[in-house]
């Protein structure tokens, strides 16, 4: 059991790792074309929907994905099967509504997300919108097809699903730029281009679900079969698992709309903020997916089992190593965010005022990268416990707090003015992101007890101060690295710089963590020589 836990890690975590570098690919693509353009900003705001719905109900590990596995346990074929049309049948139906809602009334759900933008970058989004619909409808079929191959224990194709869509935009864009067809002149151009983004968008989710059908035939399935005899227990327990757990996952996504929502009048923002972003979520989906998707059926297993002492010890361990690899990293974005954008997006469009822009977005998400990934850690142990309500009442109360502290940030604007002398523009509604982060990880372990008996707060506080100075370490360790030795300000140069800090911060984070007698030091840097020694073999 042991051993085919330990291989289901390393294959889901394999194909996170793939899934999340050709993403950042089509990231660095897209940022050399666009830049920080009015195309790519009309873009992140025509896109905010349609990938809202994909992360809901296409997304690995997401809500949809995890309530069809929960479904489908213990399921033979012919049960799977019909509940498998069923669902399709009702889910895909309501997609299509909303696709046909968004495409028809484009103009008003633009307005709504984005009141600030200008004329010019408000008629491209709408277009961009347009175009992309269908996203919504395709969500679905890409949700019910990896729903139903994770119960069937095929783990590796539906990981890497997302390579698909990214690879069709990346390798279309070149087909653009060799052809000669995309323009990088002015502004003019842009909107044609960012048509062409979008277009290309579309086809990369209709290539996700095309990827999965051969698979789904072997299991003998069809994503096309309608079944309208639908189980009122079977959608009952659907909806029990998947609405709070969609609405809950929501949340961070609505944070997301909120920040565009706040910045939508500074120009540039939004396209920063996603830039940022994609370099945030990159190592945090890596480690979520590769520790979440296998380990949590034994969380839930340990708690139907009464065994909370090893339960407890258990939540302490993951979170400790989420801290632990999110210090780690974030001390390197934190001292040389610059530096890291410049090195993964700065050729191309993207010129030395966009490099400026999303290093201090970079910054400011730098600091609630440790809440991010325990906030999602969190959630899912409170899913395996069969509560969703306990997330979805602090996830609800994170949202309306970020709204107000988003209007705080930028000086509590009103029709007739603003309450507020303060304006820390863009920046202070991206950091107010991760102050929600923070104050969400910390009311969901105070809600812990609740479930799992008495909890040594004291002893877990007590772990954080210690990766607290470790981090704040392993940061003096970069500074004063750079502060010695000056590295030639080039792409090599910022290769070597970005290296040789990751090792030197490294180095300090473990070895102080481990001067701290922090067990989960000395367990992690076993385990990583470990998975190292087995890789090479």
């Amino acid at each position: 059991m042991k051993i085919s836990l330990k291989r289901l890690i390393l294959l889901v975590g394999t194909g996170s790792v793939l899934s999340k570098l050709v993403g950042m690919v089509r990231k660095i693509t897209i940022a050399a074309y666009f830049g920080v353009s009015p195309a790519y900003d009309a873009f992140t705001y025509a896109y905010l929907i349609p990938n809202f719905f994909l992360i809901i109900i296409g997304g690995f590990n997401g809500p949809f994905h995890n309530a069809m596995v929960s479904t489908l346990a213990n399921k033979n074929k012919i049960e799977s099967q019909k509940i498998f049309s069923s669902i399709n049948t009702i889910v895909g139906l309501f997609l299509l509504v909303i696709s046909l809602s968004l495409f028809f009334y484009a103009d008003f759900f633009i307005s709504i997300t984005a009141p600030g933008l200008s004329t010019e970058v408000k008629s491209m989004s709408i277009a961009q919108l347009k175009i992309m619909t269908p996203i919504v409808f395709i969500s679905g079929l890409i949700g019910f097809s990896m729903g139903f191959l994770n119960n069937k224990g095929e783990f590796f194709i539906t990981s890497i699903t997302p390579i698909i869509s990214n690879l069709v935009v990346v390798l279309l864009l070149l087909f653009l730029l060799f052809a000669g067809v995309f323009d990088f002149s002015d502004y003019s151009s842009n909107y044609i281009n960012g048509i062409y983004l979008s277009i290309f968008t579309l086809l990369g989710a209709i290539f996700t679900v095309i990827i999965q059908i051969p698979n789904l035939r072997k299991k003998g399935l069809s994503i096309f079969d309608l079944n309208w005899e639908l189980d009122p227990n079977i959608i009952n327990k659907i909806s029990k698992l998947f609405i709070p757990a969609s609405i809950t996952s929501g949340m961070l996504l609505l944070n997301l709309m909120t920040d565009r929502f706040f910045v939508s009048g500074f120009n540039g923002a939004s396209a920063a903020i996603t830039y940022s972003t994609a370099l945030i979520q990159a190592p945090i989906g890596i480690i979520s997916n590769s520790l979440l998707v296998p380990l949590l059926p034994a969380y839930a297993s340990l708690y139907e089992n009464k065994d909370f002492v090893n339960l407890k010890k258990r939540i302490r361990e993951i979170l400790v190593y989420s801290c632990f690899s999110m210090m780690c990293i974030g001390s390197l974005f934190i001292v040389l965010n610059s530096e890291i954008v410049s090195f993964v997006y700065g050729r191309g469009g993207f010129d030395t005022n966009a490099t400026n822009l999303v290093g201090n977005f970079l910054f400011w998400l730098s600091l609630g990268m440790p809440f991010y990934l325990m906030r999602e850690v969190l959630v899912r142990i409170f899913y395996g416990f069969s509560d969703a309500r306990t997330p979805f009442i602090i996830s609800s109360s994170a949202f309306i707090i970020n709204v107000f502290l988003d209007w705080i940030m930028i000086g509590a604007p009103f029709p007739y003015g603003k309450l507020l002398s303060i304006n820390y523009g863009a920046e202070g509604v991206v950091f107010a992101t991760s102050i929600v982060n923070a104050l969400s990880s910390i009311a969901l372990i105070i809600k812990l007890p609740e479930r799992i008996t008495k909890i040594n707060y004291g002893e877990w506080l007590i772990d954080f101060v210690k990766l607290l100075i470790s981090f704040s370490l392993a940061i003096f360790s970069i500074l004063l690295l750079n502060m010695l030795y000056d590295f030639s300000e080039n792409m090599w140069g910022f290769f070597f710089n970005i290296s040789i800090s990751f090792l030197v911060s490294t180095i300090t984070f473990f070895t102080v963590s481990r001067f701290a007698n922090l067990k989960e030091s000395k367990e992690l840097i076993f385990l990583i020589k470990r998975k190292l020694i087995k890789n090479i073999k």
